[in-house]
């Protein structure tokens, strides 16, 4: 021990030794942020649950549809579409974003928290969640390029799918 140290009164090293067990909390260490749902409580309070919900198209494997009956089912094609044109303008095979989306599918699942991985499990393997993130990740590149650089004239988009669109599509998870 120091001679400063020495000279402290035992309340004063408890006050300095409790700074250092505040230092080393698990709960200060910043921790990387994952996507997760909306907690129960925003989603309760004052009726947000709505803006909480993709009401035309959901992307990501947290609102995802999970069979035809889905009213987010309906979207699932032009999904696709876009997805299509998104690998067709970058001039690269399907095969190679496919494949891409393959190798680094371990890291894009760690980006979830775990409790929405292990949904998962239930209704996708590794080949559906890769294709999944494939078509919905595309499909929201080719979307923001559209937007950024206002060619919504080229996919002939009415007022209405307009407003459908710029309400739904920042539920991406």
């Amino acid at each position: 021990m120091d001679v400063a140290h020495e000279r402290l009164i035992p309340k004063e090293r408890g006050r300095l030794k409790s700074l250092e067990k505040a230092a080393s909390d698990p709960y200060l260490t910043p921790t990387k942020p994952l996507i997760q749902r909306a907690t129960q409580i925003l989603r309760v309070k004052n009726d947000f649950d709505q803006y909480f919900q993709p009401i035309f198209v959901a992307f990501g494997p947290i609102h995802h549809p999970r069979d035809d009956d889905s009213r987010l089912y309906r979207a699932e094609n032009s999904k696709l579409q876009l997805a299509a044109k998104f690998i067709k303008g970058c001039g690269r095979t399907n095969e190679e974003f496919y494949n891409n989306v393959k190798e680094h599918l371990s890291s894009l699942k760690k980006c979830y928290e775990q409790k929405e991985q292990d949904k998962w499990k239930e209704n996708w393997d590794d080949d559906d969640l890769a294709w999944m993130f494939l078509v919905d990740g595309c499909a929201v590149l080719y979307l923001a390029h559209l937007d950024v650089n206002h060619y919504w004239e080229k996919v002939g988009c009415k007022n209405i799918d307009l407003v459908a669109f710029f309400k739904a599509r920042y539920v991406l998870a």
